[in-house]
């Protein structure tokens, strides 16, 4: 199964990881040209695969989420990270964490 930054991420510029915990992961950056930056998630986990979700032609790639829901998983991330723990509840690698909130705010400042 692949982490965030085993997925492809051709269509993408400017990218960075805000949160990977092995299940679940999510990029900002600039999808497919745009000027303007978007979210992408995917599910490590799961699928018909040991790809994650999504997949294509053996590749695991990003979903782009609406804009519409953009706050809310950013701000869901935020409450993570400001806890220092995964999902599923574990905590976080002090490295990773510093990582995820440095991007995090600057993907923030980009909002």
């Amino acid at each position: 199964m692949p982490s965030a930054k085993d997925a492809n991420f051709t269509n993408w510029e400017n990218f960075m990881i805000l949160y990977d915990d092995s299940e679940y992961s999510v990029v900002w950056g600039k999808y497919d040209g745009a000027d303007e930056y978007s979210l992408g998630e995917r599910w490590n986990k799961g699928g018909e695969t040991d790809l994650g979700f999504p997949n294509i032609f053996g590749k695991p790639i990003w979903h782009v989420i609406p804009e519409i829901f953009t706050d809310a998983i950013l701000l869901e991330i935020e409450r993570l990270l400001i806890r220092g723990k995964l999902s599923n509840g574990d905590l976080m690698d002090s490295n990773e964490l510093a990582k995820y909130r440095k991007n995090l705010k600057t993907a923030l400042g980009r909002f």
